[in-house]
């Protein structure tokens, strides 16, 4: 059964036209032209290797279970083709072209800030939808008009988060580091305003180059600057940046994000350093049974527990979004492409989905959704045992 949606003010997205029933539409998906496809391609470009690379394989294994699902919900086969994107900008784009050169690969979903803010920039020349499922850059809105930001971005849950410390906490002076790229620049920026804005100061901001493995320094100097609290928005260099602050006697409050409060490895690597964190988290504060299925199925699958559950509702519903639009697209004799895509995601419609429910873009691609943040007691407990200190709706 389709689930059911409602209309909202329709965006504006004039430079997007549908391709109409009456025009003359190449082959889709190896089907004639004018006629439904029996499958379709869905692209995966995530970090596949290094310190992140667990949390990307994770990433292509939620799509996967999704894929399955809605193929089973909307009678057409979507196809699952993951590439690594590394982690950096060229990487991205390198995945970019591998995945439209492999066949008819309309739309690509993706994750981490470098990766989508170079993906999407090259996405409008290959006519490839962009979907970005777990990067946070506030840079990313906007981006390119091939880019729809399915994950909020970091004006949602740092600003959340960075607001919460300030008044709720009531801590006056804080100290950012984070790693110098697209994912810890815009949300050092984000925190810094939100914490400037609730009253606090931001006392000292410390960029950490990606791939750090000292970063005891850069700790000494921001802790000179006596912070009550510390933010800590970095990637596979978290252990690295949780141990200098544990071993520098920090006895405040450290804050993260999702990515590396709720990777097992990065906690297991962490070890007692990470006890007492507190992160945000764009999940339900209450438990998804479509979550715990996923968890399940992770389980019976591979033997051991998966890391960063908050994104796999992004990413399983993803699976979903994309075939809502492709039945739509299919409802109006249109051709299931790139810019069509993103043209419905533009239109303001609500999308009823498994795990996030009734769903609908900004007129900017972006969305807006509650913010839970967790408290780490300890970080050898699985992330789903953290304990819940606060839920922030949209």
């Amino acid at each position: 059964m389709k689930k059911p949606f409602s209309a909202l003010a329709i965006g504006a997205v004039a430079a997007l036209l549908l391709t109409s029933c009456s025009e003359t539409a190449p082959e889709q998906n190896g089907q004639p032209a004018g006629e439904p496809a029996s499958s379709y391609n869905v692209g995966i470009a995530m970090v596949l290797s290094g310190a992140q690379g667990d949390l990307g394989k994770n990433f292509v294994e939620y799509l996967t279970f999704g894929a399955e699902d809605a193929s089973e919900e909307y009678g057409f086969d979507l196809n699952v083709k993951s590439e690594d994107a590394l982690g950096t900008a060229e990487g991205g784009i390198n995945a970019l072209h591998k995945l439209v050169a492999e066949g008819n690969t309309p739309v690509i979903i993706t994750a981490w800030s470098s990766v989508v803010k170079a993906m999407a920039a090259s996405a409008a020349d290959t006519g490839t939808a962009v979907i970005n499922v777990a990067a946070n850059s506030p840079d990313l809105a906007g981006a390119s008009d091939h880019l729809a930001n399915f994950f909020p971005l970091a004006t949602v849950d740092i600003v959340a988060l960075a607001n919460y410390v300030a008044t709720e906490e009531d801590k006056k002076k804080a100290a950012v580091l984070y790693i110098d790229n697209e994912t810890g620049k815009g949300a050092a920026g984000a925190y810094t305003e939100s914490f400037t804005a609730a009253g606090g100061e931001v006392v000292a901001s410390e960029a950490i180059k990606p791939g750090s493995v000292d970063v005891s320094a850069q700790v000494a100097k921001v802790l000179a600057a006596n912070p009550d609290t510390v933010h800590v928005h970095v990637l596979g260099e978290s252990p690295v940046v949780f141990k200098a602050l544990d071993e520098q006697k920090f006895d405040g409050l450290v804050t993260t994000y999702t990515s590396s409060g709720e990777s097992i490895d990065e906690r297991t690597a962490s070890g007692t350093a990470m006890d007492g964190v507190l992160y945000s988290t764009l999940s339900s504060a209450e438990p998804s049974p479509v979550i715990e299925e996923i968890r399940i199925r992770y389980v019976e699958k591979f033997g051991e527990e998966p890391s960063g559950l908050s994104y796999a509702g992004y990413v399983y519903d993803s699976a979903f979004l994309y075939a809502e639009v492709i039945q739509r697209l299919i409802d109006r004799g249109a051709e299931v492409n790139g810019s069509n895509i993103i043209a419905e995601l533009a239109a303001g419609k609500v999308f009823d989905l498994p795990v996030n429910g009734e769903v609908s873009f900004n007129a900017d691609l972006t969305t807006t959704m509650p913010v839970s943040l967790r408290k780490i007691s300890s970080a050898s407990d699985h992330p789903s045992d953290d304990r819940i200190v606060a839920t922030i709706s949209k």
